[in-house]
């Protein structure tokens, strides 16, 4: 009870940190709040999941500094030494990360698999921190694998940890709309970043990309009416996904897939031809 209580309060902390940062995160902040009206005990998994995996996405972004301002590689890399059984210490990130895995652990569907989840999906995550330093562009087929790598571990593990019978197997289309959401939605700060989430057969057609300005390189004729493309596929991608979920409205769990697809519909508007 009392280690629930401080998860709670950390989760709350994270949501107003995020919410400053952006106010698209008090609206997912007052989404997963109502959702747990229904029920408070069972969503807490996904409250501890949220915060938890957008918290180490703010550090590996530099939203957020490290605690005692490392990089973010280092210290990730100690957290999950942690995972792997070593004690956590009393930063925040090592608590939730601890008391996440204490929940899930004892849920059948995940179990002793939540620790191997969890570690792997850190990995895949860190892959973009290592993309910008290295300042590596991604070919179309790397972007996707990484994409779908990235969000079907995440979507996945807050299913199990709702006890869902769902996957993203259940609505596979799922994968490539958020990996056109997070491209759209944060374009012009991962370009600020120098984190390139445009494929390299879209940035070898402009002379110099890497040296343009982040301005440049989006009103770039040939990003741009990548940009429009990418938004039409989404487009028919999103058609597909509500009917799909339809035929799993009834199931438990549903209402995940369809808080995700509303919150990104929006962004269809950004980029219209």
């Amino acid at each position: 009870m009392k280690d629930d209580l401080y998860m709670e309060w950390l989760c709350f902390k994270q949501h107003v940190f995020f919410s400053l940062r952006n106010k698209r995160y008090f609206l997912i902040a007052i989404t997963q709040y109502f959702y747990s009206l229904i029920s408070w005990r069972q969503a807490r998994s996904l409250r501890y999941t949220f915060c938890t995996l957008q918290l180490i996405d703010d550090y590996l972004d530099g939203d957020r500094k490290c605690p005692g301002d490392v990089e973010p590689l280092v210290y990730l890399e100690k957290l999950k030494q942690s995972i792997g059984e070593k004690p956590f210490d009393h930063s925040e990130l090592q608590q939730m990360t601890k008391f996440f895995l204490r929940r899930t652990e004892k849920i059948r569907a995940m179990g002793s698999e939540s620790r191997k989840a969890f570690a792997e999906l850190i990995e895949i995550m860190m892959a973009d921190r290592r993309r910008v330093l290295d300042k590596t562009i991604y070919s179309s087929r790397e972007m996707q694998f990484h994409h779908h790598t990235t969000f079907r571990y995440s979507l996945d593990i807050v299913l199990m940890a709702l006890e869902s019978p769902l996957r993203t197997d259940s609505m596979p289309e799922i994968l490539d709309i958020f990996g056109w959401c997070s491209t759209v939605r944060d374009l012009e700060e991962d370009l600020d970043k120098s984190l390139v989430n445009i494929p390299s057969e879209v940035t070898s057609k402009v002379p110099d990309f890497l040296a343009l300005k982040t301005s440049e390189k989006i009103n770039s004729p040939v990003v741009k009416n990548w940009l429009i493309e990418e938004t039409y596929k989404a487009e028919k991608l999103f058609i597909i996904c509500d009917k799909k979920l339809q035929t799993i409205q009834n199931i438990h769990g549903s209402f995940i897939f369809k808080m995700f697809l509303n919150s990104m519909k929006k962004y269809l508007k950004v980029y219209h031809a």
